[in-house]
């Protein structure tokens, strides 16, 4: 995940956030003065799911796919 922006994860659903640590479980603890969840929307707000890095690594990504690779053993 460090190779998202903070960001865009911000746009992620409120499950998934939970899962990558923007809730507190049982009081453990975490790098941030108050709960996860509250200071990146300090600090990141509502997010934007406009990344151009994911545009153009899937520009990249779907001229690889066009190529078909035979993996068979000859």
């Amino acid at each position: 995940m460090l190779g998202i922006n903070p960001e865009r994860m911000m746009t992620f659903p409120e499950e998934l956030q939970n899962i990558l640590g923007f809730k507190l479980c049982k009081g453990a603890g975490h790098i941030f003065a108050s709960d996860p969840r509250h200071e990146l929307i300090n600090r990141y707000g509502e997010g934007s799911v406009d990344d151009e890095y994911l545009e153009q690594r899937n520009k990249l990504h779907s001229k690889r796919i066009k190529k078909e690779i035979d993996y068979s053993p000859e």
